[in-house]
């Protein structure tokens, strides 16, 4: 199982300062991204996915 690094509630969901700061700073390699809007719209969470940093796997989610 993995260990949580850090979590965080935030209705900008992933935005550069999780990218470029946080990651690195609790060495994070994957990111929990909980949202329904998001997680219906295949466009757009794409676009999250390829947000990510090389190496850190992005999951997106329904709340249920």
């Amino acid at each position: 199982m993995s260990e949580i690094k850090l979590i965080r509630i935030d209705f900008r969901l992933m935005h550069g300062q999780v990218v470029t700061n946080w990651i690195k700073q609790v060495s994070a390699d994957s990111i929990l991204i909980v949202d329904d809007k998001l997680a219906a719209d295949k466009f757009l969470a794409q676009v999250f996915l390829m947000a990510a940093p090389p190496g850190v796997k992005v999951a997106i989610r329904p709340i249920e």
